[in-house]
């Protein structure tokens, strides 16, 4: 009995929902920074420890020439707005305030 409830709540919960778009999680860097980098109050900031290109403007290039590295999800860019310079969380994100001239309050 135990196996048969198993088995059933195993074909549950391995059904997917057909409706779920797979490729609305495809992250297009590319197309994100093109859309933004002409904004006086956002930056994208390299996050790729050990490189000069850490906590710099992102270099849309594949290391060594640029921040990203074919199939590594651990190097990225992201969105920094000028407001998060106000009280910065950490010392990486104060230090990528500095790096694009944004004036921490």
């Amino acid at each position: 009995m135990r196996l048969l409830f198993a088995i059933f709540i195993l074909s549950v919960l391995s059904c997917g929902s057909p409706d779920f778009d797979h490729d609305s999680l495809t992250l297009k860097p590319k197309e994100i920074l093109e859309i933004t980098e002409n904004s006086e109050s956002e930056y994208w900031i390299c996050h790729h420890p050990g490189t000069e290109f850490h906590n710099q403007p992102c270099v849309e290039k594949e290391y060594p020439s640029g921040c990203f590295v074919k199939g590594d999800f651990h190097k990225f860019c992201w969105l920094m707005a000028q407001e998060d310079c106000e009280t910065p969380v950490n010392r990486a994100a104060s230090e990528a305030c500095l790096n694009v001239s944004f004036q921490q309050k």
